[in-house]
């Protein structure tokens, strides 16, 4: 599947996520857009983060993400960790933690695992990393990353779950980003050997859910497939042998994602952010003001 297939199919997906999401999305709409017209001084200006440890910290957070990103918000399992950056009090980014990948040839190969199980308990996958369009053009995206690694990040995660940060993981969508490109503590490993997806309305995998659980009430599923997957295929081929039609619509997607590692780094967040405005900001200010 090419890059404007792909586009086609996340906005398809991301307009449904919308529709979905619209009570939500129309709660923190105004709010959001205050925060957009809100000024800060990137240079100069305090710059902080607040962990979402409310129910409504979360849902402000998944709002801002919906108003914010073209791609449709994705659910996650496991240990997570959301949280907002912000330079004075405007909002600049939204970063969400999550457990690693389980299958990833490439990390695997790289950080040579002696028990992989054991290692992925201290890595965190970057799977949502979105600057606010505001300030997005000084590199802000950049500036999350540098965030994700620094020293208060870890501990927060170290705290909640109990195990030492290793390193933080991430997958781009279109092969190498230029958001996680050049950064000196994050790799560009290669591709992903294809990862499959299944793209399914909501309604249509809520009906064949129920039917799943039905037809097959104590098959559990395998953990380190993705369970739409394996369901969409079980019931398929449960159809063919009854001699009946799959009733149901859902796509098959295979493409294949960039992937970046990096393992810990001992610096405070005060000192991750002055490395990002000498390294990055400052070039860009100048640059867009010649």
């Amino acid at each position: 599947m090419n890059k404007d297939e792909l586009r086609a199919l996340f906005s398809e997906q991301k307009q449904e996520t919308l529709n979905k999401n619209a009570n939500l999305i129309s709660r923190w709409a105004k709010h959001y857009e205050d925060n957009l017209n809100k000024q800060c001084d990137l240079m100069h200006d305090e710059i902080t983060i607040e962990f979402c440890t409310t129910k409504e910290q979360v849902q402000q957070w998944k709002a801002y993400v919906h108003l914010t990103t073209s791609l449709p918000l994705k659910g996650a399992v496991g240990r997570q960790v959301k949280y907002f950056v912000k330079c004075g009090d405007a909002i600049i980014g939204m970063v969400h933690l999550t457990s690693p990948l389980a299958q990833c040839a490439v990390r695997d190969a790289y950080c040579n695992f002696y028990d992989k199980w054991e290692n992925l308990k201290h890595i965190y996958n970057i799977q949502t990393c979105v600057p606010t369009p505001n300030y997005s053009n000084y590199l802000t995206g950049k500036l999350l990353v540098y965030t994700v690694f620094s020293k208060e990040v870890q501990d927060y995660l170290q705290n909640k779950y109990g195990d030492y940060v290793m390193g933080f993981e991430t997958t781009s969508l279109y092969g190498k980003s230029s958001m996680y490109n050049r950064i000196p503590f994050f790799k560009y490993l290669g591709l992903t050997e294809g990862l499959s997806a299944i793209y399914i309305s909501d309604d249509d995998w809520k009906a064949l859910w129920n039917e799943y659980k039905s037809v097959y009430p104590n098959t559990k599923t395998n953990r380190l497939a993705p369970v739409k997957f394996q369901i969409v295929d079980k019931m398929a081929r449960y159809y063919k042998k009854i001699g009946k039609e799959f009733p149901y619509e859902y796509k098959n997607v295979a493409f294949k994602r960039g992937v970046y590692f990096g393992y810990y780094v001992d610096n405070t967040l005060a000192e991750q952010i002055e490395t990002w405005r000498n390294r990055w900001l400052k070039g860009r200010i100048e640059r867009l003001n010649k």
